[in-house]
């Protein structure tokens, strides 16, 4: 769920130096000496330098992943408050690379909020604030169930309810 640099060493400084990495998922870049890496699991990247002249050498590195997959999503909202806690919205760390859909239910079943491909980082991204067309929902119990799509492109479906009072 989180990110690391690797960290490269190369020389003599006088030469200029072509950097090529693979395989290329998770990197920031392919072509640089030291690139981020947010690694869909356990990977083994190779690095291949070439200098000026056509010498080249290779290395490996493994960066070994644990799977820590935070997912957090509220359990109460109360609609008349300024404090952060009149929205519905998924918290995850970056191991979430998107919310391919979320659906919130009223108690008869009926969809009063739906939203697709969000990206939860997004700081954009606010989530649902308790209207449906333009209406203050009823206070009570809702349901809501996600499709969870993680950047190792493991799946998951989750559901939870949440307690909406004014």
């Amino acid at each position: 769920g989180t990110g690391t640099t690797i960290m490269t060493m190369s020389g003599p400084p006088d030469r200029m130096f072509i950097y090529s990495w693979s395989p290329t998922e998770g990197l920031s870049c392919i072509d640089c000496p030291d690139p981020s890496v947010i690694p869909p699991g356990t990977t083994t990247y190779t690095l291949v330098i070439t200098d000026q002249y056509g010498c080249s050498t290779q290395g490996d590195i493994t960066i070994y992943t644990r799977d820590i997959k935070y997912f957090y999503a509220p359990n109460a909202m109360n609609l008349s408050s300024s404090n952060g806690n009149d929205r519905f919205r998924l918290h995850a760390n970056i191991a979430v690379a998107q919310v391919d859909f979320l659906n919130i239910y009223d108690r008869w079943g009926n969809i009063v909020y739906t939203a697709e491909n969000i990206d939860i980082q997004d700081a954009s991204y606010v989530g649902w604030d308790g209207y449906v067309n333009g209406q203050k929902v009823n206070p009570g119990v809702y349901v809501w169930v996600a499709k969870i799509r993680y950047i190792d492109n493991e799946i998951e479906y989750i559901s939870g309810d949440i307690m909406i009072f004014d």
